[in-house]
């Protein structure tokens, strides 16, 4: 029991040194053949602006094996709760409201939320698996 403590302990610390965060720190993507600005935009709901500002583009061009930062935003719908949310990107109410600054558990039809990038560590991970995830 100890040993299997020790080891998920070393391997949350060298996730942490990474950058990684199970509390949700922003995601990146890998550019590859074929990935434009707008396809990236569409697969993380983010605006092409949004996309360049964050990243510190000037042009729409991007090249193969870059990397751009990316966050998950979901556009709250009627219904949606963060629990629903959370139920939805495997997620916790808790994270949603951590990383959307939110004081309380309401939220408003047409309002956009980040959702958090989870590393679920589970037993045969390497720090070289959840990389390439």
């Amino acid at each position: 029991m100890k040993k299997k403590f020790l080891k998920s302990a070393a391997i949350a610390i060298a996730i942490s040194t990474l950058g990684v965060s199970s509390a949700g720190a922003a995601g990146f993507h890998l550019i590859q053949k074929g990935d434009t600005l707008w396809s990236l935009s569409q697969k993380y709901g983010m605006t092409v602006d949004h996309l360049k500002g964050s990243n510190g583009l000037s042009s729409n061009t991007i090249y193969e094996g870059d990397k751009v930062e990316v966050k998950k935003l979901v556009t709250v719908k009627k219904g949606d709760t963060l629990w629903s949310l959370s139920q939805k990107y495997n997620s916790t109410a808790g994270q949603l409201k951590h990383v959307n600054q939110l004081k309380s558990d309401t939220i408003y039809i047409g309002q956009k939320l980040e959702i958090p990038n989870v590393v679920l560590v589970r037993s045969g991970d390497t720090l070289w698996s959840i990389s390439k995830k």
